[in-house]
């Protein structure tokens, strides 16, 4: 008989014995008989190597494959091992062990050096020569899943033959990175003893070693490949982080790009991160569910140290009641009346009574009685005693509680109180708490993005209740923003009340073990299950993109996590350009990786082609693909191989981007465009890690997610803190784009505190982003594209309004503010006590209390630059003023323009090119209707000019030439686009670095320094003389009759700003769309006013000589 016993998984062994027979015996003498007969040992054959002293080797073979070996140990092995042999082959070894006498002794199989995945066949024979066989029914085919997880295997009977067949040297192969994509065959050891206590194969070895036996055959060992170290090979470059493993767990390879954490006892995961308290502590989660029982006492604090119980309640002592005895007392004089005016015990009787009982029940060895309690009942001279006791005791307390009523009716117990006969005591007993059941309606792993439902049936009082707990932390379904649901049951025939905890749609955050807290009558129970995750794969290729050249091979990997591997097999295929294609040794050929991927070898590729790896489970399949951009060698230049920002990057060809793995380990793809340049010269230009993902920020990222699924583990105001923390550890070392990952999680956290945090929450974290956004912007490459500019604007924004609808008060980054009013200045000096200093912007909010409204910022507080703002009396701004909360914003970016492009190309209504450069601060002002109640957003508003505007005089760089002029640019948000407007602003330059901007209220502004570009390839169109006759008299017929009406009735003055506006505009662009510098221009009388007053008028300290350029990252 065969017996096949595979050991725990740590040791990977499987034992092979034979038990003993009559027959066998009978057919051992008849072997001996046969041996003595054939005139002594039978020799090795040219197949086969049998020597005493040779060790295992990688160095090609040419002996023919087969034969007989007697030597008590020696190797077996493939032709040419471990290059490539002929197919189709068949090799037939006999291991002759007849001669070998000694107890415990048999023919033990070691898998050092196991490379094909099929074909080895392993037969126990009790005789054998040609002529004449016995078998011993013992047969072991080698498996796909034995190549790894077994590396010996033990026979028994004196003779086993091992044959070898194979028709197809592809696909039949292990394959895994880097070392063994290209080995065949097998190198196996085999001997004639007992079972080492050491041995290794490919897996023990982590792929990055051989596994050899030592010269005498006394144990095996790993030699490991250049730059790995350790008894398995397991230490190597991969593990140096630190950070990789958590909870003390050890990083070991496997092959040469994926690590794996060896988690000490308590700990599980793939980083050891999870701690398995609760599965140890809390439930037997693979038994019957009989230990998993917990009971505590109930405390008010329970929610945060739920079921932490020292001990475990056993079977027996789990069922538990309350018992209440009523009686009536034989004197008045027990009870008196409270503040309320309710009877009620006096102190004194009531101890007396507590001690009365306390006795009666220790006397009849009931001492499993807690919570004793005495109160007042509803009649006359009632009084009530509770207390809760074992369940089984309910006959013993009933007989306990009526022999006290009779001795005391009768006087025969001591003590002072004494019961009025013939009262018979009134007994209750109500169902004791008892947590039945936990379970979820799914067997097996449940499916991500399907529903999932668990159920916990208890037994008790209707006044019980319900908490759901994951992991140890409270399941909080007010505080998740995706659809998850809790619902309690009305009770069954039995008493049992359920109660649901419904996910309608899981995903991987949801796996762990959630906990249902029963509370009852001072008493808590819970029990525990665990919840498993199906999720779709998480796919890798590599390399993500790549360049070769005509008649090249390449190498494709395709991988998966591990752990997608735990719940079933992944499979994997491959397309061609979206179509899929045989798998040709010859051209292209894919093989499966271990522990789990694919590899694509391509060979002569002719032209650029796209690859796409599937790979698909039972949730659903996932892409990716791979550009391969072939060139003709000598006839293009490539962008060099070089290593920077933590990247190699590949030669490549310019064109589309050239994708790379980021670094650090960190999730996502990097991004870097070969382009090309002059005389057909690359370059390389700035990478792009906007998509890249720090280890660290996915760490913060989960917990967020896990706070939004309903699991409060922390909170909104912790993870902003987290995020400030790794900003200002970080910033001075952000990768180009790095910052946007911030920005982004950053907006998605403060989406979620104003949905469901109070307004001390969202204060907080109003202040805390101000500072992360602070910080980013200290560094100029953390920004690199237009999303993340706007994103950062309207951070901001929102972050500045939110703070002053939760605290009305302003943020400063100092208290050299001037105001028109005495309180504001006030408000600003109280709030920059508490708040941070801000260096990459200034922002300034306040409340808009009357009209009319004036507002004056200058000098350090706008970095140089002048701010006047000013709202009028209108019927509009009035309403809105007087039935609701108007805020005003205003932000000044010191550095902003060091993030956007340097020029800005445009073209005018005539057609004509202009170039734009950003030359000065940029500015933000917002006029918000603010809702404090906070049901409904904030609401910005757009006033006409004349009913509210802001006036900024900018200090900016000076004109490189005479061909280009300052402009007032308006915006909603400073973009990458060329979307700056010229005509919503009054432009007045002051002097050669000084311009004033006069604009409507809600934008963002900037001066822009303007030129025209002429392109001789536009034709004009020629004017004639006789149109432009015509127009003119046009024009002047219409002056004369509106002369004539104004003399009637006056224009109205909001009129003539307008008008004066339009002026201004037309002096800077005339009818040939030229650029012309401004002159002097006549305000209306309003505005010359407030210009010349001193208040209005421009600080000469504040600023410096017109000489000076100013522009982006200057102060």
């Amino acid at each position: 008989m065969l017996n096949c016993v595979r050991p725990p998984a740590t040791s990977g062994k499987l034992s092979m014995t034979t038990g003993g027979a009559s027959v066998e015996l009978f057919l051992l003498l008849l072997l001996i008989v046969l041996a003595s007969s054939s005139g002594g040992d039978v020799g090795s054959s040219d197949g086969g190597i049998a020597m005493d002293d040779l060790v295992p080797s990688l160095s090609a073979s040419s002996h023919l494959c087969g034969g007989t070996l007697t030597a008590s140990h020696g190797i077996i092995q493939t032709p040419n091992f471990p290059e490539r042999f002929p197919v189709p082959i068949s090799c037939t070894w006999i291991i002759d062990a007849s001669t070998v006498v000694g107890n415990n002794v048999s023919i033990v199989v070691y898998l050092t050096q196991q490379y094909v995945l099929s074909g080895l066949r392993f037969t126990e024979y009790m005789y054998y020569s040609e002529d004449y066989k016995v078998p011993s029914m013992n047969v072991f085919e080698l498996s796909e899943d034995d190549v790894t997880n077994v590396p010996w295997i033990k026979f028994n009977s004196p003779y086993l033959e091992i044959r070898f067949t194979m028709d197809n040297l592809y696909g039949t192969h292990l394959r895994a990175l880097d070392r063994l994509l290209d080995v065949y065959g097998f190198n196996i050891t085999y001997e004639v003893d007992t079972v080492k206590q050491y041995q290794c194969n490919a897996l023990q070895c982590r792929f990055l070693g051989n596994c050899y036996a030592k010269q005498d055959f006394s144990s095996y060992y790993c030699d490991c490949y250049a730059g790995f170290s350790g008894i398995d090979c397991g230490y190597g470059p991969l593990c140096k982080d630190s950070h990789i493993c958590e909870n003390g767990g050890t990083c070991k390879h496997i092959g040469d790009n994926a690590v794996t954490c060896i988690c000490p006892a308590g700990f599980k995961g793939s980083k050891c991160e999870i701690s398995e308290y609760d599965e140890i502590t809390g439930c037997n989660l693979d038994g019957g569910g009989e230990d998993c029982f917990r009971q505590c006492i109930y405390e008010e604090d329970g929610a945060k140290g739920a079921c932490k119980c020292d001990q475990s309640i056993s079977s027996s002592s789990r069922g538990r009641a309350k018992y209440e005895i009523t009686v009536r007392l034989a004197n008045s004089s027990h009870f008196e009346l409270n503040e309320n005016g309710e009877r009620q015990l006096n102190e004194n009787s009531a101890a007396l009574l507590e001690k009365q009982i306390t006795r009666s029940l220790r006397n009849a060895n009931l001492s499993k009685i807690n919570d004793l309690e005495v109160f007042a009942g509803k009649t006359a001279n009632e009084v009530t005693f509770q207390f809760f006791g074992a369940k089984i005791d309910s006959t013993r307390i009933r007989e306990t509680m009526d022999r006290m009523v009779e001795q005391q009716q009768r006087g025969k117990a001591n003590g002072n109180i004494s019961f009025a006969p013939p009262y018979k005591p009134i007994f209750r007993q109500d169902v004791g708490l008892m947590l039945q059941s936990v379970v979820v309606n799914q067997r097996g792993p449940v499916r991500e993005n399907t529903e999932f439902i668990l159920s916990c049936v208890a037994q008790g009082s209707s006044t019980m209740t319900f908490r759901w707990y994951k992991n140890g932390f409270f399941v909080n379904v007010t505080k998740a923003t995706r659809n998850m649901w809790i619902r309690l049951l009305p009770p069954d025939s039995r008493d049992h009340y359920t109660a649901l905890l419904g996910i309608t749609k899981a995903s991987r955050l949801d796996e762990g073990i959630y906990t249902c807290q029963v509370n009852d009558m001072g008493m808590q129970q819970c029990r525990s299950t665990k919840v498993q995750i199906l999720g779709a794969p998480q796919l890798r290729v590599d390399p993500p993109s790549v360049t070769v050249f005509r008649g090249e091979s390449l190498l494709i990997r395709c991988l998966s996590q591990d752990s997608d591997q735990q719940y079933g097999t992944l499979g994997y295929s491959w397309t061609k350009n979206g179509a899929l294609f045989q798998s040709d040794p010859t051209a292209e050929m894919w093989e499966d990786l271990y522990p789990d991927g694919s590899i694509l070898k391509v060979k002569n590729l002719q032209k650029s082609v796209v690859y796409t790896c599937i790979v698909s489970n039972s949730v659903a399949p996932i892409s990716k693909s791979v550009h391969v951009t072939v060139v003709e060698p000598g006839t293009v230049t490539l962008c060099p191989k070089i290593s920077d920002y933590g990247v190699n990057w590949p030669a490549s060809a310019s064109g589309p981007a050239v994708l790379a793995d980021c670094p650090g380990r960190g999730e996502g793809q990097a991004k870097r465009i070969c382009e090309q340049r002059d005389f057909g010269r690359p370059e390389w230009l700035t990478p792009d890690f906007s998509q890249c993902v720090p280890d660290a920020v996915n760490e913060i990222e989960r917990e967020f997610r896990g706070l939004t699924f309903g699991y409060q583990k922390t909170n909104g105001t912790s993870v902003l803190q987290s995020c400030l923390e790794y900003a200002m550890n970080h910033y001075a070392g952000f990768l180009p784009g790095e910052g946007g990952v911030l920005l982004e999680l950053l907006q998605e956290i403060f989406r979620y505190i104003e949905q469901t945090g109070s307004q001390h929450e969202q204060e907080i974290a109003s202040d805390i982003i101000l500072r992360v956004v602070d910080v980013i912007m200290q560094n100029k490459l953390s920004l690199n594209n237009q999303q993340q500019i706007k994103q950062l604007q309207d951070l901001v924004q929102a972050a500045a309004l939110n703070r002053e609808t939760t605290m009305a008060a302003p943020i400063s980054s100092s208290s050299s503010l001037s105001s028109s009013s005495t309180a504001s200045k006030a408000s600003l000096a109280a709030t920059t006590t508490v708040t941070h200093q801000l260096n990459s912007f200034y922002l300034y909010t306040e409340s808009v209390k009357g009209l009319p409204f004036n507002l004056q910022i200058y000098g350090d507080q706008l970095y140089s630059d002048q701010l006047y703002m000013e709202m009028d009396v209108t019927s509009s701004l009035l309403d809105i003023v007087s039935n609701g909360t108007v805020l005003v914003t205003v932000i000044s970016y010191k550095n902003l323009t060091s993030f956007l492009p340097r020029f800005y190309f445009a073209k005018n209504s005539f057609g004509t090119d202009i170039d734009y450069i950003p030359a000065s601060k940029i500015i933000s002002t917002w006029l918000y209707y603010a809702n404090r109640t906070g049901y409904e957003p904030n609401r910005p508003l757009h006033v006409p000019l004349e009913s509210a505007h802001v006036e900024i005089i900018f200090q900016h760089e000076n004109s490189p030439t005479s061909e280009w002029i300052p402009l007032c640019g308006y915006d909603a948000k400073a973009t990458f686009e060329p979307t700056w407007r010229t005509d919503l602003c009054i432009t007045e330059n002051l002097m050669e670095n000084i311009t004033r901007c006069i604009c409507p209220l809600s934008g963002t502004f900037v001066v822009l320094l303007a030129k025209k570009n002429y392109n001789a390839s536009v034709t004009k169109t020629s004017t004639r003389p006789i149109l432009v006759v015509i127009s003119c008299g046009c024009c002047f017929l219409q002056s004369c009759i509106a002369f004539a009406i104004h003399a009637a009735d006056p224009v109205p003055e909001e009129m003539l700003c307008d008008l004066f506006k339009n002026a201004i505009l037309l002096r800077h662009i005339d009818g040939d769309g030229n650029i012309h510098p401004g002159t002097a221009t006549t305000f209306p009388t309003r505005m010359v006013q407030r210009s010349n007053s001193p208040a209005h008028r421009i600080p000469s300290a504040q600023f410096v000589n017109p000489g000076r350029h100013y522009g982006a990252g200057h102060d």
